[in-house]
Parts: C-alpha cells; sequence; structure tokens
C-alpha cells in the first residue's frame, strides 16, 4: 500500500463515520411494537429510519476500518526503513497514549477474536483493561409534545404521546428532518458500565491516526 493508497482508506473512514451518524435512510424504516401506560399494544413505523441493528452494524464497521489502520501503517513503517518489532512497538505507544484509540483497538479486537488476551502488564487485558464493547444503542426521535426513545426493540414513551388511541393499533410517525433524531452509541465494560460514547471516541481515535500519519509518513 502506498500512501496515495492509504489517503484513501482514511477518506473511506471518514466516509463510513459520516454514515454513521446519520440517522436517516429513504431506503430504509424502523418498525417496533410498544405498550402505552392503558396496556394497548401499538406498532409503530417510523418511514426512512435506520433501526437498531443498521446503526449497529455501521459502526461496527468504522471500528474496524479505524482499527485496521494499525496494520496499514505498520506496513508503511517498514517501507520505511523500521524492523517489524520496532514498527509494532512505535504504533503500540501511539494507541496506548490516547484512551479512545485504546479503546477502539480493543473493541475491534473482542468483536473479531471474542476474547482479549495481548498484555504485557500483568493483570490487564487489553490495551484498556476493560474489554469495551458496544451497549444499547438508542434512537430519540423528537415529536410534539413529546419524545419517543427506541432502543431494542421496545420504545419507551410519555404517557400521553399515544392517549387518542384507545385500541391496538398502528402509529406511523412521519418525520420530516431526520437529522435531529439522536443516536446514542455508549461502550461499555464487561461489567456494564459506560466508558463513552462511541462515534466520539471514534472521531477521536481516527484523528490520533492522522496525526501520527502527517509527521511520520507523508512527506516520507
Amino acid at each position: 500500500m502506498n500512501i496515495n493508497e492509504l489517503d484513501a482508506l482514511r477518506a473511506k473512514v471518514l466516509r463510513e463515520m459520516k454514515k454513521a451518524r446519520v440517522a436517516g435512510d429513504p431506503s430504509s424504516s424502523l418498525e417496533a411494537s410498544g405498550t402505552d401506560s392503558e396496556g394497548f399494544i401499538h406498532k409503530i413505523v417510523v418511514p426512512g429510519l435506520k433501526n437498531q441493528e443498521r446503526v449497529r452494524d455501521e459502526i461496527d464497521n468504522v471500528i474496524h476500518w479505524v482499527a485496521s489502520l494499525f496494520e496499514y501503517l505498520r506496513m508503511e513503517l517498514i517501507k520505511k526503513g523500521l524492523k517489524e518489532g520496532d514498527a509494532r512497538r512505535t504504533l503500540k505507544r501511539v494507541v496506548t497514549g490516547s484512551p479512545e484509540l485504546s479503546i477502539v483497538m480493543d473493541m475491534a479486537i473482542l468483536k473479531r477474536h471474542g476474547e482479549i488476551t495481548h498484555s504485557k502488564v500483568p493483570g490487564k487485558v487489553g490495551y484498556t483493561g476493560r474489554k469495551p464493547r458496544l451497549g444499547n444503542i438508542t434512537l430519540t426521535i423528537p415529536l410534539r409534545p413529546s419524545t419517543l426513545t427506541y432502543t431494542g426493540t421496545n420504545p419507551t414513551m410519555h404517557p400521553n404521546a399515544l392517549k387518542a388511541f384507545k385500541s391496538d393499533r398502528e402509529l406511523r410517525i412521519e418525520i420530516p428532518d431526520l437529522g435531529k433524531i439522536e443516536i446514542s452509541a455508549p461502550v461499555v465494560d464487561a461489567s456494564g458500565s459506560e466508558i463513552c460514547d462511541a462515534l466520539e471516541a471514534l472521531e477521536k481515535a481516527s484523528a490520533v491516526w492522522d496525526i501520527f500519519l502527517a509527521a511520520n509518513l507523508e512527506h516520507s
């Protein structure tokens, strides 16, 4: 891989990250069932909105590409003249110097292998020691006069959101501005405690690689 190809990969990471941050897609439709405060079951359909699984897959994809930059940069450092071990140690120092990049690398390893075993620190697992993973993806949809929050397959509603419907029925929600929908993608540790927001961590991790590339490879 040459520098031009590496730049193309960085551009791909940015495109995938931008796509993961957008909740709307004309080809998608979110469907879920919920029960209101009086026990009536309602099917909720939101045309043009990605579902939780689609958002998760897109974030996982970004995690993969950001973590993959480790190997691509390793190959470039070796071409520059570094030995294999030195190239790896150099990049591992970059990873350990960034909490967000450490989290992303551990998430990618867990996703790919199901476990993390690498660490020279006694008692520590991976770069973070916390086995980070994506938690529940939540989409918050602004409605007037209330809001609907979708987590998994069971939305929770303000008690008055469906007050007018006194039977089981479908509620179709047309949202004119899908850009106002908030995506929450927490990273949690092995105990389920939240560590950070996945999208924010990915942006910071990607920026760390960009800084390293600009300082060490772009003008070589």
